[in-house]
């Protein structure tokens, strides 16, 4: 049997399934979802909250991106969309509070 052959063995048994694609998504999204809020939400309590933010927002995105291309470990993707939304929001009712807290502060010295 000649390489030649074995090729045209290979093509007739990817025109025999011709609904499955060949290529499959990897784990790599999903994970990478995953990391980046752990990571997102560390660097912004820790660090730079504006990082953080960046960074909660990208985890977002692949989780999105993740779940739409149907990745295998969709739990991963789920988690990191929810606790990225969660630590968003969080963050968002922090920086209020504080804006509040400054505004407020503002008006008692304008007082005195």
């Amino acid at each position: 049997m000649s390489t030649h052959d074995e090729l045209d063995t290979f093509d007739t048994e990817l025109d025999e399934q011709p609904d499955k694609s060949p290529w499959q998504p990897g784990p790599a999204l999903p994970f990478t979802a995953l990391a980046l809020c752990v990571a997102g939400v560390v660097i912004g309590y820790y660090f730079i909250w504006l990082l953080g933010a960046a960074m909660l927002i990208a985890s977002i995105v692949c989780g999105v991106i993740a779940l739409r291309r149907h990745a295998p470990y969709r739990w991963a993707a789920i988690i990191a969309i929810t606790l990225s939304v969660i630590a968003l929001i969080f963050a968002a009712a922090v920086i209020s509070v504080i804006v509040y807290q400054v505004q407020h502060a503002e008006e008692l010295l304008a007082a005195m």
